[in-house]
């Protein structure tokens, strides 16, 4: 009996032999089952599409079927009304018999003729309603296979995760993708933690935007051209609210207004509401205007409330206190301008992080790719052993590689690099050299 010999692997020089391979044949049962599961339903994501824009289509074509069917049934229900009530006619029977039979055949005609279209209509639309339920129907099954698909998609990924788990010292090649793939996701992680704390604070720092520009619109738009300064505004509501259109001679701290009590609430309310809105950004990140408090404050002089500004942090009532601005207009106008900035700047820096990400999470898509077809190929060359050949046959092999063999299937014997040897039907002539 001719003695058995393996093909050579191509990574046969690489060190001893992997006891994953074990691995691969165990799971290689699974993995068909999940391959039959995604050959079996890869048709089903483009069939769902086709099915849902035809239900769009026929769905139109169904309301203007029942449209029809109703109006030809009311048609039909008309024409049969005035056919029967001229049957019913016997004076015109009577007095105008060939007339009567005229008129009477041609209402009968008209009748039958809206009784037929009815009917087509109503065959329209049931065929069309039929139509909807076979397509819903199928949309159904195509829902659940799509899934399945995707889970299979899913399944196939984390068994090459689970068998190439680990060094593969037969394969360094998956060992250097898969460290390339760690590295890049690393990096992607880095970068999407970044966007998440970014997106947060501007998710914070949009309610103060909005509740300024309201304050804005509704000081341009009160009846009051000169608004009490921000700091007594509380005092001043309530004056206003007590006595609207009345001033205690000699306090040129309280303005006279006109009917602005309600304005004044719905600005401190606004502004109390950005105030906090910019404190919780600051929770978030200590870096939300740091750039401009510092240098607006840098000796704590803001602090002047006591315990309960220790408690409750106010950087927009801050700016406007260290400034002294006294006018309320101006006041607003002025946090509005540092909230839009400090807003626009954390968008900038959003929208950079997610231009940075791009590259990053197209070059992870790709490696991630790489690295699947990869562990594929790896697989079926571990779980589909090379073909095994006798002593006679590997000889065989190795001389159709190396261009010795003749036309018969015989191995040519002998060295053949100073003369060209030519078989021709059998018989070999040798030319020297001229």
């Amino acid at each position: 009996m001719d003695k058995k010999t393996e093909k050579s692997s191509p990574n046969e020089s690489v060190a001893e032999v992997d006891v994953s391979g074990d691995r691969f044949l165990a799971a290689a049962p699974r993995r068909q089952q999940i391959l039959e599961t995604i050959n079996a339903t890869q048709h089903a994501k483009a069939a769902l599409y086709q099915t849902r824009q035809d239900l769009l289509t026929i769905g139109d074509d169904q309301d203007s079927a029942s449209e029809m069917a109703q109006k030809m049934k009311e048609t039909a229900e008309r024409e049969k009304k005035e056919w029967t009530k001229l049957k019913g006619s016997k004076l015109k029977k009577l007095f105008h018999s060939a007339e009567y039979a005229a008129e009477l055949k041609k209402e009968e005609d008209e009748y039958y003729e809206a009784y037929e279209w009815q009917l087509r209509a109503e065959a329209a639309a049931k065929e069309v309603g039929e139509q909807i339920a076979t397509l819903r129907k199928k949309k159904s099954i195509l829902l659940k296979q799509v899934e399945e698909h995707r889970q299979a998609q899913v399944q196939l990924a984390n068994l090459y995760e689970e068998v190439f788990d680990g060094p593969t010292p037969n394969w360094p090649e998956e060992d250097e993708m898969e460290a390339n793939l760690a590295a890049l996701q690393e990096t992607c992680d880095t970068v999407q933690g970044k966007i998440t704390h970014t997106y947060h604070v501007c998710e914070v720092l949009a309610p103060a935007r909005r509740a300024l520009n309201t304050a804005l619109e509704a000081a341009q738009n009160s009846y009051d051209s000169t608004l009490s300064n921000i700091g007594n505004m509380a005092i001043n509501l309530a004056v206003d609210m007590s006595k609207p259109d009345y001033v205690q001679p000699g306090t040129p701290d309280k303005r006279p207004y006109k009917a602005t009590g309600g304005t004044l609430e719905q600005i401190r309310r606004c502004l109390a509401q950005a105030d906090q809105s910019m404190a919780a950004a600051q929770r978030l990140d200590p870096s939300v205007m740091a750039h401009v408090l510092p240098q607006i404050d840098p000796e704590n002089k803001a602090r002047h409330s006591g315990r309960i500004d220790r408690f409750i942090n106010a950087p927009l009532t801050d700016i406007i206190f260290y400034q002294e601005i006294d006018e309320a207009g101006k006041a607003l106008e002025t946090v509005a301008r540092v909230v839009t900035e400090e807003v626009d700047r954390w968008d900038a820096k959003l929208e950079s992080l997610r231009e940075e990400r791009t590259p990053i999470q197209e070059k992870l898509k790709l490696c991630r790719e790489e690295l699947y077809e990869l562990r594929a190929r790896l697989f079926d060359d571990a779980t589909c052993p090379p073909p095994q050949y006798t002593d006679k046959e590997a000889e065989d092999e190795a001389a159709k590689k190396k261009g010795k063999m003749d036309k018969g299937g015989n191995v040519v014997k002998g060295d053949l690099s100073d003369k060209r040897q030519m078989v021709v039907e059998g018989e070999t002539l040798e030319k020297g050299k001229q």
